[in-house]
């Protein structure tokens, strides 16, 4: 095994493990992205709304984050 029991690449199923990881990023993707939607909304109608400090808002932000720091 190597780093964080990851497969050895040699012994790893090529499509299915591949496949399937790209499509739970994917959904994962696009429930942010609508979570995300629905904030904005939220905000649009109260324009006070600071989503730093609203509980759904700190996940999302804090998730996207995460995100975009991993690469």
């Amino acid at each position: 095994m190597s780093a964080a029991g990851a497969v050895p690449k040699e012994n790893a199923p090529k499509d299915l493990k591949f496949a399937t990881a790209k499509e739970i990023i994917a959904e994962m993707v696009k429930l942010i992205r609508q979570e995300l939607f629905d904030l904005l909304e939220e905000k649009i109608k109260d324009p006070l709304l600071n989503l730093l400090h609203h509980e759904r808002g700190e996940k999302v932000i804090s998730v996207i984050l995460n995100l975009i720091n991993a690469t």
